[in-house]
């Protein structure tokens, strides 16, 4: 290949990649901010409608609870969604390492000023992985699991109220599911991660068995 031709093509790519990368970003802050208005949408109905001293309280409830439902299914579709866009960030930090890479063997002095790490060999697929200690996000998703964890709480102990009448009862429930919940969630959110990183890896693997 020509030497010129391929410096434009790293080059064209690296900024391509560059892109994505922001895109990413933007695609994982509007689907977070489309989320955070919907809870918010929903809390602010719910405030509204409680005012109304004619509102018979079942009815309510089941209310509450078809809105609850929708933002517990929107919060497990977002927790999916931001850890497998995550994954694409970390391949596109990895596509970027390999061209740094090309740039670098052409001249070494450019180690020196490069602040993200080079790819050289196949162990550095280790970099692209999640960290054992979360990303800033991933602990946004726990966030997440805790308000879902409580809407499902909320759902089951109205029901257990509106069936027996038993106030108590209905708290004690919901604070056993509660806990429960955010613990299921949980591990079911770290084996999502699990499964996403072993496809990455083996992306990753394919990628260097075609370089």
């Amino acid at each position: 290949m020509n030497e010129d031709i391929s410096v434009n093509f790293f080059l064209e790519e690296y900024r391509e990649l560059g892109q994505f990368w922001r895109h990413t970003d933007n695609r994982n802050e509007n689907t977070i901010k489309i989320y955070l208005t919907a809870s918010a949408l929903i809390i602010s109905a719910s405030l509204l409608l409680s005012s109304w001293s004619d509102l018979d309280n079942q009815i309510f409830l089941i209310c509450l609870n078809v809105a609850a439902a929708i933002l517990f299914i929107l919060g497990v579709l977002l927790t999916r969604r931001l850890i497998s866009t995550e994954l694409i960030k970390q391949e596109y930090l990895f596509a970027m390492g390999l061209i740094r890479k090309y740039f670098v063997r052409k001249d070494p002095q450019i180690r020196e000023h490069i602040f993200l790490p080079v790819t050289e060999s196949s162990r550095d697929k280790r970099e692209y992985e999640f960290p054992n200690d979360l990303r800033p996000f991933m602990k946004f998703l726990k966030i997440i699991h805790g308000w879902n964890s409580v809407l499902i709480a909320f759902m089951i102990s109205s029901v257990i109220w509106i069936a027996f009448s038993m106030i108590e009862l209905s708290i004690l429930c919901g604070i056993a599911i509660f806990g429960v919940t955010l613990i299921f969630l949980i591990k079911n959110h770290e084996r999502e991660c699990v499964r996403e990183r072993k496809k990455h890896i083996k992306r990753v693997e394919r990628l260097y068995a075609n370089n």
